[in-house]
Order: structure tokens, then C-alpha cells, then sequence
């Protein structure tokens, strides 16, 4: 494995950082990883929000084509989730009189086999999964950058995070594929898996664009530097979630119940209608808490080379030496 360096202004580096610009860039408290998590949003929001579009506005779109499959497959179904008061009654008979005839419609869905029903939400997920797949790579890179830039003390410079994405595309893909195979390994282990495994790669986006290598030789960097002090990266993996599930907790119920109270007045009671957009439109709440997650997992891998490799202090030491 070959010693970190610290990034300089070369044409070899992906990323210019010529010095911290009077920034502390040294180890942070959790508190303090925090703060500037949320500062840097502050400072990039229009920038991320933005990039984050391209990931979240086609995920619903591809979550509408889907759901209003499911909804052609099983209309009772949907008119349960939609809260229609004869299918409430209709489920809570079947319950009290232990037919399970009565439940089986909303369960099984239609007898009849639709190709096309079906296939319109076989292209739904292909094009979930695709949109996942190969649209969050620019929101990993252009949100690291910016994030770096910010974080050292540059101005924020959204065309060179674009380039620099653009540059990395494809090995940021392939951390896609790392990141499904280590999220399926952890899924399939009751999802307690996920809270061990998935911080093993918590630096395997920043790793390939500032330090210029490979998913697989990234891939073997980062588990190297998080090894070093894996309970706490573990702890704030666990922290960063909970504040987010916070801001979640808010942001996506209120989207829901604005969604549905305003297309109430246009579709009759116990349309699916409002239920499958307003369900459609929950990714967009996406938009504000996803970036902070990359914004403070960025802070988290400055942090951790600061630990353990003096980072702030190779990255000051060329900036003093030229003044």
C-alpha cells in the first residue's frame, strides 16, 4: 500500500488543495463534525440541492411507474393505503370473522395475469435501480468536493466539482457496485450487519477522488484507515443516521401530508391517486438530508487522516513554507 501524501497543487492530484486558508483542519469532536457539517450545507446549498435532483427527481418518477403498476395489480390494496372507509370496514369484518377469503384480495391482488401490468412494474424497478446506480455518482462526487473545498478553506467551486466527477465517473460507479454488494452481504444478516459492515467503506468515495485510485485499490485503503479506529467510526456512522432520521422524521411526513391535502381537493375520496403521488414525491426529502450525510462522511475521512497521519499538518506545511 503506497504512504498517503499530502494533496499539492500538481496536475497529478485530483484535487487542488494548496492549504487550509486559516481553517482549523485538525481532529474534530463529534459535536464539531456536526456543526460543520451543517455549515457547509448552509454555505453549498443551492450546489447540492441541485446535484441532488439529478438523483432524487428521476427516483420518483421511477417509483410512480412502478407503484401505479402495483396499483393496476391490486386496486383493493391501494385503496386500503389510500384510507378508504368501506375497505377499512371491509379488512377489520375479515379480521373479526377469521375468513381469510375477505383478506385474500387485499394480500393476493388480481387472478388475471397482465403482461403489460406487469411489465410496467418490472420497468419500474429496472429503472429505480438504474437511476440509483448511475445518477448518485455525481451527487458522491460533486457534494465530496464541494465539501473538501469548503472544509480547507477554498471558495467553493461547483464547475471543478463537476470535472472532477466527470473525471471519476466510472470508478465511482464501480463503488456503486461495491456499495450494493456490501449493503445486500449486511442486509442478509437481519440488517445488524449493516452497522458493521457498511462503515468499513465510509471513505471509499473521497478515497478515490483525492487520492486517485481504483475502486479495489480504494477499496483496500479504506478498510486500512478505518481499521485504525473502527468502534468510533462506528459510533458517529450510527450518530450521522440518528440526526438524520430526525430531519427525516420531519421532512418527509410533512411533504406527505402537504401532497395529499392538496390533491384531496382535486380526486374523490378513496382515489389512489393522491396516495401513489404523494408516496412518489417522499424521495424528494431526499434532497436536503442525503448531501449533509456525504457533506459530514467527507468531514469524517479529514478527520480520520488528521488522526492518524497529521494530515491538517501536511496540508499547512506547504502553505507556511511558501508565504
Amino acid at each position: 500500500q503506497p504512504a498517503a501524501t499530502s494533496p499539492q497543487p500538481t496536475h497529478e492530484q485530483p484535487v487542488e488543495m494548496p492549504g487550509s486558508g486559516g481553517m482549523d483542519i485538525g481532529p474534530m469532536s463529534l459535536q464539531r463534525c456536526l456543526d460543520r457539517a451543517f455549515a457547509i450545507l448552509k454555505r453549498n446549498f443551492g450546489d447540492l440541492i441541485l446535484v441532488a435532483a439529478i438523483v432524487h427527481v428521476p427516483m420518483a418518477v421511477s417509483l410512480a411507474v412502478m407503484m401505479w403498476g402495483q396499483y393496476k395489480m391490486n386496486p383493493d390494496l391501494w385503496a386500503l393505503l389510500s384510507g378508504d372507509t368501506g375497505t377499512l370496514g371491509d379488512v377489520w369484518q375479515g379480521m373479526a370473522s377469521g375468513d381469510p377469503d375477505m383478506l385474500t384480495p387485499f394480500l393476493m391482488g388480481e387472478q388475471t395475469f397482465d403482461v403489460g401490468t406487469y411489465a410496467l412494474v418490472i420497468l419500474g424497478q429496472l429503472l429505480l435501480y438504474g437511476v440509483l446506480w448511475f445518477t448518485y455518482p455525481f451527487l458522491w462526487g460533486v457534494a465530496t468536493v464541494l465539501t473538501a473545498q469548503t472544509h480547507l478553506g477554498r471558495e467553493p467551486n461547483p464547475r471543478e466539482a463537476w470535472q472532477i466527477t466527470r473525471r471519476n465517473y466510472w470508478q465511482l460507479v464501480a463503488v456503486g457496485l461495491v456499495y450494493g454488494v456490501a449493503y445486500t452481504f449486511g442486509s442478509g444478516m437481519c440488517g445488524i450487519g449493516l452497522v458493521f459492515i457498511m462503515p468499513l467503506i465510509l471513505y471509499l468515495v473521497p478515497i478515490v477522488l483525492f487520492e486517485g485510485r481504483g475502486a479495489m485499490d480504494g477499496l483496500r485503503r479504506c478498510v486500512g484507515l478505518v481499521a485504525r479506529d473502527y468502534m468510533r467510526i462506528v459510533g458517529w456512522y450510527l450518530a450521522s443516521y440518528g440526526v438524520v432520521l430526525g430531519i427525516q422524521m420531519g421532512l418527509a411526513p410533512g411533504l406527505d401530508l402537504v401532497t395529499r391535502s392538496a390533491l384531496a381537493v382535486v380526486f374523490p375520496e378513496g382515489s389512489p391517486i393522491p396516495t401513489l403521488i404523494a408516496t412518489s414525491v417522499r424521495p424528494l426529502a431526499d434532497m436536503i438530508y442525503v448531501p449533509l450525510l456525504i457533506v459530514f462522511r467527507t468531514l469524517m475521512y479529514f478527520d480520520s487522516r488528521a488522526r492518524h497521519e497529521a494530515f491538517d499538518l501536511q496540508v499547512k506545511t506547504p502553505a507556511a513554507e511558501g508565504a
